[in-house]
């Protein structure tokens, strides 16, 4: 297999961290904070955020604009709670939370629920329904259409979940 450290893949989501580096590069925002999320698998663990940071310093962020937090994050709920103990209950200003438009609802509902208030800035954003809802092509049975379904699916109930726990 193909190994460089000059070379990185990185699936849909990245794009909510490209974005980041992208506004710390135009010094529109100061720094980025990420959480220390190491997913594990039958092959072991493996920690993006020290892939990501790699990734960050060599498109221009600086090592002390980059800041990994938190233990292990397993979920939203995770990360809040550790950026916030992170953060030794500091108020924070001029926070901008950068996630998927699907999961901004339920992530900023976290945050807010700790006290923690951000401006938000949503990536990957979907097509308007009632501009989709007329394609015929979204009336016929896709994997896409099921990865999206499954998506989708994954949010409400995330969404409902945390509501009925009392954590959002």
């Amino acid at each position: 297999s193909f190994r460089s450290p000059n070379y990185f893949m990185f699936n849909h989501a990245a794009e909510r961290f490209f974005r980041g580096i992208d506004l710390v590069t135009l010094g529109k925002v100061k720094k980025i904070y990420y959480g220390n999320f190491v997913p594990q698998s039958d092959l072991g663990s493996f920690d993006t955020s020290e892939l990501v940071k790699r990734f960050a310093y060599q498109n221009g962020v600086q090592k002390s604009q980059f800041i990994i937090y938190g233990n292990k994050v397993k979920n939203t709920l995770d990360e809040v709670a550790q950026f916030k103990d992170h953060n030794n209950g500091v108020q924070l200003n001029n926070i901008l939370l950068i996630t998927s438009q699907s999961h901004m609802r339920r992530a900023n509902g976290l945050f807010m629920k700790q006290g923690i208030h951000a401006d938000l800035l949503s990536v990957q954003n979907s097509e308007p329904l009632k501009k989709e809802i007329f394609k015929l092509n979204n009336f016929i049975p896709s994997i896409r259409g099921l990865n999206f379904s499954k998506r989708s699916f994954y949010e409400l109930f995330g969404f409902v979940g945390y509501f009925l726990l009392g954590k959002i």
